[in-house]
């Protein structure tokens, strides 16, 4: 027989039910958004420490007076701040790391004295397909080009970084690379995949 009081049990039963399963859901988005979060963040990280291996891998024949190793950050605010966490604690052939960001290259291609000082220009996904032309049309031949765009090397970049098997890897232009301004060790070329 189906009493009040049954009837009490199972609506407190589901009410708590209910209750279980919306923290559930809840814990369950929080910890898949985190691992989503640490995923972005390790990824940027991973970039970051790329860029400053690929400062050890090459060797730059001007540039030689300057006081500092300059990498400019092209767009992304997080690769910008993984790239300062490491040029506080490392250094580029005895040099200490500058890294200076941008929004516009427009900035950066305007001040050729500033252009022909820089070693390294990171330019993620964020800067426009024509500004990468820009970029890689641009009269400074001793800058190492470094892009996430998938048609950087093609438009003249020299490293552009891509997935694969959710990893990052990068792929080399071996026709730019080896120049009268600066050079990539063979080492890392062994690293990434040549594309010409």
């Amino acid at each position: 027989m189906f009493s009040i009081n049954n009837l009490f049990k199972i609506n407190t039963l589901s009410k708590y039910l209910t209750v279980f399963l919306l923290c559930f859901a809840t814990w369950h988005c929080c910890t898949y958004l985190q691992a989503q979060n640490y995923a972005i963040t390790n990824e940027y990280s991973l970039k970051a420490a790329y860029i400053y291996k690929f400062s050890q891998y090459t060797d730059w024949n001007s540039n030689a007076a300057a006081d500092s190793f300059r990498i400019v950050i092209l767009g992304n605010e997080d690769i910008y701040q993984s790239i300062k966490k490491i040029a506080e604690v490392y250094k580029v052939k005895d040099k200490p790391i500058a890294v200076y960001q941008y929004q516009s290259l427009a900035r950066v291609l305007s001040d050729h004295n500033c252009l022909e000082r820089i070693h390294m220009i990171y330019a993620d996904n964020s800067v426009g397909q024509d500004m990468v032309k820009k970029l890689c049309q641009s009269k400074s031949k001793s800058t190492l080009l470094i892009g996430d765009n998938e048609d950087f090397i093609s438009d003249g970049g020299h490293i552009s970084f891509y997935r694969e098997d959710n990893k990052i890897k990068f792929k080399i232009n071996t026709s730019l690379i080896n120049n009268n301004y600066f050079k990539i060790n063979s080492q890392l070329l062994k690293l990434g995949l040549a594309s010409n």
